[in-house]
């Protein structure tokens, strides 16, 4: 057996869908310096999210997700 939530709707049945987190590497960069910012995100704004709030300052060069 599944072990998903269910809820009601305005009567209609629903089910949450699982969630999946994926690792993700932001290229970030900071006066002129290029690192990388590994996280764990449900999607790419969320990993860009968390990069910003470690780095407030960067610039956001690219996302991909790590295999």
């Amino acid at each position: 057996r599944r072990h998903t939530r269910y809820g009601t709707v305005t009567g209609v049945q629903t089910c949450a869908l699982p969630i999946f987190i994926m690792k993700h590497r932001v290229t970030c960069m900071v006066s002129g310096k290029t690192f990388y910012v590994e996280c764990y995100a449900i999607n790419r704004q969320q990993a860009i999210n968390i990069a910003l709030a470690q780095y407030p300052n960067a610039c956001i060069m690219s996302s991909t997700i790590v295999y």
